[in-house]
This record gives C-alpha cells, sequence and structure tokens, in this order.
C-alpha cells in the first residue's frame, strides 16, 4: 500500500534480496517461477502472450499468444514453450491495449 506495484520478475527478486535467499522467497519462486500463471510477457518471437501455466523451470512457463509476430491480435491462441530459444520471455507486456479478451478456457487448455 505504501508503494507502487512491481511486475511479477521484479517483486520476485526484491522479495528474494530482501530475504537473502531465505526459504519464503525461495518457495515462492519455485512454487510460482518468475512469470506467475496470468501474467503478459513480450516473447523473442515478436508475439505477446499469457503465461499459462509453469514450465521447465522458474524462468521458461508455457505461454499462450494473443498476438502474432507483427502484434496484431490473434483469433487463435498457440501455447509456446519458452524453453526453445526462439520463443524466449524477454520481459513483460508493457502495453495491454488492443488485446482482446479470450475465453479463459482457450488458455489454460479446456478448448481448443
Amino acid at each position: 500500500a505504501f508503494r507502487p506495484a512491481l511486475p511479477g520478475p521484479a517483486a520476485a527478486r526484491r522479495l528474494f534480496h530482501e530475504e537473502q535467499g531465505g526459504p519464503l522467497a525461495a518457495g515462492l519462486i519455485k512454487a510460482m517461477g518468475l512469470y506467475p500463471p496470468g501474467d503478459l510477457v513480450q516473447l523473442k518471437s515478436g508475439e505477446v502472450g499469457i503465461v499459462a501455466r509453469r514450465g521447465a523451470g522458474a524462468t521458461t512457463p508455457w505461454v499462450a499468444t494473443l498476438t502474432n509476430t507483427q502484434g496484431q491480435p490473434v483469433a487463435a491462441t498457440q501455447m509456446r514453450d519458452t524453453a526453445q530459444p526462439g520463443f524466449a520471455i524477454t520481459g513483460p507486456a508493457g502495453e495491454r491495449k488492443g488485446l482482446t479478451r479470450v475465453l479463459p478456457g482457450r488458455i489454460y487448455g479446456l478448448l481448443q
């Protein structure tokens, strides 16, 4: 309440440093990853997506695409494994403007 909100990765890093790698911070990062489900991220491919679920590591979640490589909204989401170099996360997505609403079932694997 006394400071502005931080993006997920920045908040996790700050907690880890403030706790000096303590068990609370390490456990939170291990459970949620640096990019928890629901975070908007920019991919190396140029696509913007939303984190759908954890991946093999804390920095490599599975992401459902919301835009194509030119930044245009897509009608059908594609799942991207950010452990693959071409789909690596380059950082949080800045703008939410222009992104269309997507059914949660499509992102979280309940719909095709």
